[in-house]
């Protein structure tokens, strides 16, 4: 009877080893006290296991091998087969070694297709797991030819294949949550990778990135946290400082309304009086030229010389004649550049004349105030004065009269 146990207890033992796949670990850690049964039985079912763990290692190789070009495998699917290959790699037979010699550029053009599908940052993490199952496959391999294979190519994953993933990626980017996500991830990964000449494909790109075309997007960019992008990031900040000085720039206007109403006048005026470009500078006369309400705005245009189609000198003398009495305001208007090039000289003369005009007045009336002041303190200091004698009259009086009763 207690052989039969015995029996049975082997194959408990070995039908729970199978089912965990002949995992001596697993085995231990489902079930310890099974490692434990006395009369030697698992130290026999041990052997029997290594042997059959051996044999399943082999028959999953084999049949991942045979399995690993499937139609339907994707990506994790291809790492799973040859993550098989590379544990039977180092003691495979001679015909294992040349069926996987003879689909190696299958497998790995076919895993590399099963990342289409994918974001660029799943591309280049998983590129990137890719590359150290290769190192592995590089390790394990006994053969030269499959050694030199995998090394290779485990290079070709950065250097070609994430290299023309990212710039095929950059060509269509632009500015949204996703894609500053996907930003900070290449970075990252070309910063710890030390991949230079992508760097330098993301500074090229927002080189000629238009950071201007939408006010949203300015927004978004302005308040992105430069740093999480590392070196690009301080590029993407300079760009960004650049965008009212480069002459090729072309502000959307919504984002100068938004400047204009958050108290950056100066710079709105800095760009728009010195905007070369004929046509676009056109376009936004058209639509904000003294439709704003801000005057410094409105002088902007004016003060560029780029030759455009606008009636800046009806402007100028509608703003001349509604403050004729005003000295400081005519003469702020003559102090912006161009003025007098648009309105004409003798013109200029004219409201310089009234400038000066309404100075003299201006000191015509403070002499008369002042006049009237010193008068007025004359008048009251003389009061002072006759009330002050006053007193001493009347005592003087009553001195005399007492001298006379005596």
């Amino acid at each position: 009877m207690e052989n039969i146990d015995i029996v049975q207890k082997a194959q408990d033992f070995l039908a729970q080893a199978k089912e965990l796949n002949y995992d001596l670990v697993a085995l231990y850690e489902k079930d310890p006290l099974s490692m434990q049964v006395a009369g030697g039985v698992v130290v026999g079912s041990l052997v029997v296991i290594a042997l059959l763990s051996k044999m399943a290692s082999k028959s999953g190789a084999n049949k991942a091998l045979s399995r690993v070009l499937d139609e339907e495998n994707g990506f994790e699917e291809y790492q799973t087969y040859l993550s098989k290959i590379a544990k039977v790699l180092p003691s495979a037979k001679a015909d294992y070694i040349e069926e996987l010699k003879e689909k190696k550029e299958s497998i790995y053009d076919a895993q590399l297709a099963s990342l289409s599908e994918y974001s660029i940052d799943v591309k280049i993490q998983k590129a990137q797991r890719m590359v150290d199952l290769y190192e592995r496959l590089t390790s394990a391999s006994r053969d030269e030819e499959l050694e030199s294979f995998f090394d290779e190519h485990s290079r070709k994953i950065l250097d070609e294949y994430l290299a023309k993933e990212i710039a095929s990626y950059m060509q269509t980017f632009e500015f949204n949550e996703q894609s500053a996500e996907e930003l900070e991830s290449i970075t990252t990964y070309a910063t710890q990778e030390e991949k230079t000449e992508i760097i330098e494909l993301l500074k090229t790109k927002f080189d000629r990135y238009d950071f201007g075309k939408s006010l949203q997007e300015y927004l978004f960019v302005q308040d992105l946290d430069k740093e999480r992008f590392a070196e690009v990031g301080e590029y993407i900040e300079q760009k960004m400082q650049e965008l009212f000085s480069n002459p090729t720039s072309e502000v959307n206007g919504e984002i100068l309304e938004y400047l204009l109403e958050n108290g950056q006048e100066q710079k709105v005026y800095d760009y728009v009086s010195k905007l070369p470009i004929a046509t676009y500078l056109q376009e936004l006369s058209f639509k904000y030229f003294s439709q704003t309400g801000h005057f410094e705005f409105d002088m902007a245009f004016i003060a560029n010389p780029t030759p455009i189609t606008q009636s800046y000198a009806n402007y100028i003398e509608s703003k001349v004649t509604a403050n004729w009495r005003d000295s400081e305001y005519l003469d702020k208007i003559l102090e912006y550049k161009n003025v007098t090039n648009v309105i004409g000289h003798d013109r200029a003369r004219i409201i310089i004349q009234r400038v000066d005009e309404l100075r003299d007045a201006d000191k015509e009336r403070q002499t008369i105030e002042d006049v009237l002041k010193l008068a007025q303190e004359a008048k009251e200091i003389a009061q002072e004065a006759k009330s002050l004698v006053a007193p001493k009259k009347e005592e003087s009086s009553a001195t005399q009269e007492d001298s006379k009763e005596a």
